[in-house]
Order: C-alpha cells, then structure tokens, then sequence
C-alpha cells in the first residue's frame, strides 16, 4: 500500500507525493497521474506522443480509466464498454456495426497515444487493411483509393444507420 498511499498524506485517498517526475511535460497532471507516470515511464512516453488522452494537461487522470486496486485483466468488450463512457457518440447502437468496435476499440485504437491521427495505432489505409482483405477490396476500388484515407469514403467507421458499407 505504501508504494502509493502515505499514511500522513493529502486527501483524497492519501495518495503519495512522488519525487521522481517523468519530465516537466507532466507538470499539469493530477497527482495520481504524476504518481502512476513516475513507475509506469512507457506509458509516460505514449501520453507525450502528438495524439493522446489529455492526462498530462490534468483533463484525464490515469485513475479515471484504470483502477490500481482492480484486477487487470479485462474480457472481451470491457475496455470497449469502458471507452463508451467518455465516447458515447462512436459506440451506436447501429443497424449496421463494424464488429471491431464493439469487440474492443484497442484493435484500431492506441488508449494512451500514437504519432498517428485519432490515436490510431498505424495510418490509413494501412489499419483498415489489417483486417479487411486487399484483393477483395482491390476488386471494388480504384486502385488510387489505396494512396487515400478509407474514411474519406467511409467515414462512418464506428457503424451507421444507414449504410452496410458504412457511409453516413
């Protein structure tokens, strides 16, 4: 417990002040942000990435996703029912769902950060094609349609209500 709690220490929960910082870039967390950061440094690498939660600027604290207390696996749909607490907009109910979302948004989705757009774990089209097959897709595109962003035509990628192919 004294790894992060002291017992004469400040409301709330008596969480321990940390000495060891991860960089100034985490001036602005909360506490227990800035006490999870100074053990859990490839996770303080990921927040300093150009797209990431704003847990370093103090909007998010890693508490609010994470309980230290809890067991850390999860089943599947847990961190997807979990990201549907904040991202209520993506997760429908559609008519027509695309299965990885409410699977688990970790397959397109880095949670703490990424060099890439919306926190995707890599670029388009290269995250849509890990899934969806290129020859069969190569079938019913242009091939200049591989140099471009999937969501530029599809940009319902989280489901729609109107279209199988996920265009709203």
């Amino acid at each position: 417990c004294s790894d992060c709690h002291a017992v004469h220490g400040r409301e709330p929960q008596h969480v321990r002040e940390t000495e060891r910082l991860a960089g100034p870039v985490f001036d602005h967390a909360q506490p227990p942000t800035r006490l999870c950061v100074s053990c859990h440094s490839e996770v303080a690498a990921q927040l300093d990435l150009p797209s990431h939660h704003p847990v370093r600027e103090g909007m998010l604290a890693c508490t609010d996703c994470h309980d230290p207390h809890e067991d850390r696996r999860a089943t599947l749909g847990a961190r997807t029912a979990l990201c549907a607490e904040c991202h209520q907009d993506v997760t429908g109910p559609w008519i027509y769902d695309h299965a990885p979302v409410t699977e688990d948004c970790g397959y397109c989705h880095e949670p703490h950060g990424s060099v890439t757009y919306e926190l995707l774990q890599t670029t388009q089209p290269g995250a849509c094609l890990s899934c969806h097959s290129l020859p069969l897709m190569g079938a019913t595109h242009d091939p200049q349609a591989f140099v471009t962003r999937c969501t530029d035509c599809h940009d319902a990628i989280h489901g729609s209500q109107v279209d199988p192919h996920l265009r709203k």
